[in-house]
């Protein structure tokens, strides 16, 4: 999922990673329904349904990792970043045996909440990475250089 959600960032230029909080919140929320509701059957279309249902959440949180991997050019930050949410994300995980599937899916939902409130509130701020980005040229910081 991950690398799909690279190709989406590649093949649709998305450069905000407003749009794809907001799926991935959608989709847990579904998710979060459908372990309130008891699951899908089990009939092939319930096992389909199953499937995107667990594996989109995966790929909307790919969408907005890659956004901000390539617009912000701090890589060594958003590496730290990514590594610390993996690490909570395991803790959380570890929890739900106690707490049950439902929970996880609400912890999830407000921990990616406070990670776009925190984009939003602190990440807007330009950097040379996100201001050659918007204005169209891209590269890296030695290539902004040549071209300056």
């Amino acid at each position: 999922m991950a690398f799909l959600g690279n190709c989406a960032v590649a093949w649709l230029k998305i450069q905000r990673p407003v749009i794809p909080y907001v799926l991935l919140g959608a989709a847990l929320a579904v998710g979060w329904l459908a372990a309130r509701a008891g699951g899908f059957g089990s009939t092939p279309v319930g096992r389909l349904e199953t499937a995107v249902v667990l594996t989109c959440p995966l790929l909307f949180s790919g969408i907005v990792f890659s956004t901000l991997l390539a617009t912000k050019g701090h890589v060594s930050e958003i590496m730290a970043m990514n590594l610390l949410g993996a690490i909570c994300g395991g803790l959380l995980e570890y929890n739900s045996m106690y707490f049950g599937f439902r929970w996880l899916y609400l912890a999830a939902m407000v921990c990616y909440l406070l990670a776009f409130l925190s984009e939003y509130i602190f990440g807007y701020r330009a950097s040379p990475r996100s201001a050659a980005v918007t204005a169209g040229f891209g590269g890296g910081p030695s290539q902004q250089a040549t071209r300056a």
